[in-house]
Order: structure tokens, then C-alpha cells, then sequence
């Protein structure tokens, strides 16, 4: 919820410290470790905004990659 993050700013949103001017607690960590997880595992992260279907918010969508190699 809350107002549309422009595009330019959602690519700034996986580096550390970046907040986008948030007012809220917090040191903006969350979504530069998802996006070092996410890179480390082959899979993807998308963040778009407004969220599908709504004219406000932020979206984050994960899309872990298999591992095709059965257990180890």
C-alpha cells in the first residue's frame, strides 16, 4: 500500500540504504538482501508498481529457480 514508486526509482530499491524517501522505521536493507538471495540462487526478482490490479502500492515477486538435481 501507499503511493506509485516511478521505475527509476523500483530498479534503486535493491541497493543498500535505499529507502526511496520512506518515513518509516527501518535501514533499507530488506530488498538488497532478497536481491543478493535471489541473485545467488539463479532465480528472479521483479518489483513493479502500482501492485497488479491496483492503482497504488508496490509489488515484490520472487521466482525461485528449481534445482533439477534432486536431492543431495
Amino acid at each position: 500500500e501507499g503511493a506509485v514508486i516511478p521505475q527509476e526509482s523500483l530498479a534503486r530499491l535493491t541497493q543498500r540504504f535505499e529507502r526511496d524517501g520512506a518515513q518509516n522505521k527501518g535501514s533499507g536493507l530488506g530488498l538488497a538482501i532478497v536481491a543478493a538471495i535471489v541473485e545467488r540462487t539463479e532465480s528472479t526478482l521483479e518489483l513493479t508498481s502500482p501492485r497488479a490490479g491496483q492503482s497504488t502500492g508496490f509489488e515484490v515477486r520472487v521466482c525461485l529457480a528449481l534445482n533439477e538435481t534432486g536431492p543431495r
